[in-house]
């Protein structure tokens, strides 16, 4: 009885939170939106829009492990930048994932 408590408990601390694939119109509609934003991205990048906008998951930043440091100069000290932090609850996933779905016009 312990090990089967153990090992539930230990399956709920691995679990990945986010969307899950489970759910294949979800997952086809969350990757459809990536490669949309990925466009989108790809387009500014083109026009000459290259903003520093990194985000900072858990206290580490993105910007520790970037191969383009040295030319962004990203600096929250003196140069004035922000980084973004991220994190959602189940409940602001199901949020995203209607704004996801209004954004593909679902």
């Amino acid at each position: 009885d312990d090990e089967v408590k153990a090992k539930e408990e230990r399956d709920k601390n691995l679990m990945l939170q986010g969307f899950k694939n489970d759910d294949e119109e979800k997952f086809a509609d969350v990757n459809q939106f990536a490669i949309h934003k990925a466009g989108e991205i790809a387009a500014h990048i083109m026009s000459g829009k290259i903003d520093k906008n990194p985000i900072n998951v858990e206290k580490r930043s993105n910007c520790e492990f970037c191969a383009y440091k040295e030319v962004c100069r990203f600096d929250k000290k003196y140069g004035g930048n922000k980084e973004r932090f991220v994190r959602y609850s189940d409940k602001e996933s199901e949020l995203i994932y209607e704004k996801i779905k209004e954004a593909l016009g679902k």
